[in-house]
């Protein structure tokens, strides 16, 4: 039931995992859990907007990473991160679309 209830909570914009006062499993104490509890009021450009931001940082960490492993001589796996990287540009083009159809 946690994993319910924490998952309808993420979904109306609240991320019990990175709660200060959580357990990291939706056991926050920083609000209120119950059934038809509306933990947000994001729309879905929220939603979009928010991805598309993550995979913008998703794409900074990659080139660091990276960055780091072909210090260390793993240039293989450095270059398959390269290769994530024109997947998550190619999925903010689609979302970027998506959002400036819904306006």
């Amino acid at each position: 039931m946690e994993d319910k209830r924490q998952q309808d909570c993420e979904a109306a914009g609240h991320d019990c995992s990175s709660c200060a006062s959580g357990d990291g499993h939706g056991g926050c104490s920083g609000h209120s859990h119950e059934e038809g509890h509306d933990c947000g009021t994001r729309t879905i450009e929220d939603y979009l907007e928010l991805t598309y931001k993550q995979n913008q940082l998703i794409v900074v960490k990659l080139e660091k990473y990276a960055q780091d492993l072909k210090k260390v001589g793993k240039d293989e796996v450095a270059a398959q991160l390269m290769n994530a990287i024109p997947e998550f540009e190619k999925g903010n083009m689609w979302i970027s679309l998506a959002k400036s159809m819904l306006i």
